[in-house]
């Protein structure tokens, strides 16, 4: 059940072109940030880094990030010769990439804090 309510809530409270920064009112970020390929894969690593060290909040923001320059890359990308199509379609595939990793670590974050919620409950319980 939990796991159903967070997908209803990611699907249709969190648009996939929305960071998690901009939802929280920690930094102002225009829809699409700007950026290099540089930029998208750094927020990559640092994404990665992030769910290896289970800050699952942090992680999403840097995945959503990658996204939205990926996005930005692939609306500005010109597609006249066949390269320039495989590449926007590149960038447009890695943007998808990033929202599946940025929704799977939005589930860790939410599940995570279930689990530490419950296990206080059942503590103050027993005291």
């Amino acid at each position: 059940r939990t796991g159903h309510l967070v997908l209803v809530l990611l699907n249709f409270l969190i648009p996939p072109c929305t960071s998690l920064v901009s939802i929280l009112g920690t930094e102002e970020m225009s829809e699409n940030e700007k950026g290099t390929i540089d930029d998208a894969l750094e927020l990559l690593r640092k994404g990665k880094q992030s769910e290896k060290n289970r800050q699952f909040w942090d992680a999403a923001d840097h995945f959503i990030r990658g996204r939205s320059i990926l996005q930005s890359l692939a609306a500005s990308q010109a597609r006249d010769s066949e390269e320039e199509r495989q590449i926007a379609s590149l960038y447009e595939e890695k943007s998808k990439e990033y929202l599946v990793q940025s929704r799977k670590t939005i589930i860790d974050a939410i599940t995570m804090e279930v689990k530490e919620k419950e296990e206080r409950f059942f503590e103050d319980l027993n005291e």
